[in-house]
């Protein structure tokens, strides 16, 4: 009896911190713009009946940079409780009202400036309306350079623009990876946000993707209150029901009870969709283990460091654990390239935490192929030569380019385009990084398949343009090689 007087009193204070208080929920629409104009109607319906103040702002303009956009958005401290950031996703997003893309990188720097972190920190609910925004599901391949391709020959299954192979690898490596999953990278973002991203593709348009967070918030205020009678959120609400999901919104986008509103929040956005995840806030995984707080707080101060003095003293820090290195590699590679890479390079060289590291994600299957040439390219600049993860880098590259032009079962024809549109980029990335050597060519070679003998030409082309005498020691290489080029058919297609 007890417990039911002070549910009870808790559901009435809370139906009246609805009826008081106000909200903002901020859109940054990529591509649908139905999203917001749902929302902002149905807040709407409910301030009419019950005094509320609860507003749907968009800050995308259409067609404009989308990173220009959000740093204009930060920068005039727009009021934002909660953010809905809607397109397509696969690492970064795109859209049709965009030009240009929103990238993770950029988010996070700029949620670690000290000009802006506050308005990063107050947010209290993050919705990610795009494709794998919280992972993966059940996938038949934890390999990136399988979902490359696979998207790459279908992209009208997430609904992605024809785009770099380069960037989708990379996109897909950042979506699978298991160091420094892409959906902790949000988190640690927006630290006090609860997170609702979907592990698969994301409902398009055709799917009704703009009544999702108005059903989101239906489900919410059903598990407050359960015997609350079901209304369409598209058609007219009753004064009862606008009670409730004001409770729902504003317990989602202010927290009045922080544990209680997550967990209703995450329940309530998991019970409308099979492929709907919520994530509890970085601030409530960070209480359960503070190396996430330390990890952070590192990677910011590396990013914006008071002196010279104290940038050493983070990178040390970072440097000495692995779990640190893996949290904020995406830094380290940053600083590798900027105006302190040979100070940075010093000590990196003695971080054995840091080799093996790379050693580890060479070795993983969850790295795309492109970003373990890169990784290992780092790798061998610091550390020197490993003929494990070189034979690693070959057997994979030369499996993917010995891959035949066949179409994926039940997808279209393009896939025979994209395999081979993965197969040049592939080619580049090895000469640009000198993994084409005399063994890999031979290697190639023996195959003796209509695939790999085009591979053999395309890769022995590339050498023989830049044998020139500022490249003298590719020269003997290619003289080498010639009588076997030489002998592959000009026919082969």
């Amino acid at each position: 009896m007890r417990f039911l007087l002070v549910l009870m009193t808790f559901l009435i204070s809370l139906k009246a911190f609805a009826e008081k208080r106000e909200g903002t929920v901020c859109y940054f629409s990529l591509n649908n713009r139905k999203e917001k104009e749902y929302m902002k109607t149905f807040a709407d319906k409910i301030n009419q009946q019950i005094g509320s103040d609860i507003k749907v702002l968009e800050y995308m303009p259409d067609g404009d940079d989308p990173e220009a956009a959000f740093e204009k958005m930060v920068q005039q401290n727009a009021k934002c409780d909660g953010l809905v950031i809607s397109g397509h996703h696969y690492g970064e997003w795109e859209g049709a009202s965009a030009e240009g893309a929103l990238r993770i990188n950029f988010l996070e720097k700029m949620s670690c400036n000290p000009k802006y972190a506050h308005w990063f920190k107050n947010l209290n609910s993050f919705h990610l309306q795009g494709c794998r925004t919280a992972g993966t599901g059940k996938i038949e391949s934890n390999n990136p350079n399988d979902h490359t391709s696979r998207i790459n020959s279908l992209a009208a299954v997430d609904s992605i623009e024809e785009d770099g192979t380069e960037n989708l690898n990379y996109g897909f490596t950042n979506i699978l990876s298991q160091s420094n999953p892409l959906s902790a990278r949000y988190l640690k973002i927006f630290p006090r946000a609860t997170m609702f991203g979907w592990i698969d593709s994301a409902p398009g348009v055709l799917k009704k993707s703009e009544t999702s967070l108005l059903y989101h918030i239906v489900h919410m205020a059903k598990i407050n209150n359960p015997s609350l009678t079901y209304t369409d959120p598209t058609k007219e609400i009753s004064r009862e029901n606008a009670v409730e999901y004001a409770t729902a919104i504003l317990n989602m986008i202010q927290k009045p009870d922080w544990d209680n509103c997550e967990n209703v929040s995450i329940a309530g956005w998991e019970k409308h969709a099979p492929l709907a995840k919520g994530l509890k806030s970085f601030e409530s995984s960070a209480r359960k283990n503070p190396l996430l707080y330390k990890a952070r707080e590192l990677g910011c101060r590396l990013k914006f460091p008071k002196d010279p003095a104290e940038r050493i003293q983070v990178l040390k820090k970072i440097l000495s654990d692995k779990k640190l290195v893996a949290e904020n590699f995406n830094a380290l590679s940053e600083l590798m390239q900027g105006p302190y890479a040979r100070e940075a390079s010093a000590l990196m060289k003695n971080s054995d935490q840091l080799k093996s590291f790379l050693g580890d994600e060479i070795n993983t299957p969850r790295v795309g192929l492109f970003v373990k040439i890169d990784y290992y390219t780092t790798y061998k600049k610091l550390f020197g030569t490993s003929i494990a993860a070189e034979n690693i880098i070959t057997n994979e590259s030369i499996k993917k380019l010995t891959e035949p032009y066949v179409k994926y079962e039940g997808e279209a024809p393009t896939s025979v385009r994209d395999l081979a549109d993965f197969k040049r980029t592939l080619t580049s990335s090895l000469a640009k990084n000198a993994f084409v050597t005399e063994s890999f060519m031979m290697k190639l070679y023996g195959y003796q398949t209509k695939d790999s003998n085009q591979m053999f030409k395309v890769l022995y082309d590339k050498m023989r343009s830049s044998a020139n005498p500022r490249q003298s020691e590719l020269a003997p290489l290619v003289a080498k090689l010639k009588p076997l080029a030489d002998s592959i058919p000009k026919s082969t297609p």
